[in-house]
């Protein structure tokens, strides 16, 4: 897999698209891919908000690996956002188990 920078590098634009699923109705693989879809041409890379995947419980697990496979079909890189406070236990937690995942960078705020 190439890294975050070569892919951005052969990106169309510097723009990001965050896919932040609030409740059921967006949190489901037709309307997230029909984002992607339609933003793929003109994106440099997807941001998902670890979090409104994560109260989905193992379906919204399973449905962020999914997407970020999406998106790599797409030769766009991913970025996981942690969205996570300043507990350091937590927080570790979290980096641990996105670092095991196939994602290119990780937004802490």
């Amino acid at each position: 897999m190439k890294d975050y920078h070569e892919m951005l590098a052969e990106s169309p634009s510097l723009l990001c698209v965050e896919l932040s699923p609030k409740g059921e109705k967006q949190l489901n693989y037709q309307f997230l891919q029909k984002v992607i879809e339609r933003t793929a041409e003109c994106t440099a890379a997807y941001q998902f908000v670890f979090p409104f995947f994560l109260v989905g419980g193992s379906y919204g697990m399973t449905m962020l690996n999914d997407m970020i496979d999406f998106v790599h079909k797409r030769k766009r890189p991913v970025i996981l956002d942690g969205n996570w406070g300043d507990n350091a236990k937590a927080a570790q937690a979290n980096a641990d188990a996105i670092f095991k995942s196939s994602t290119h960078a990780i937004g802490l705020s």
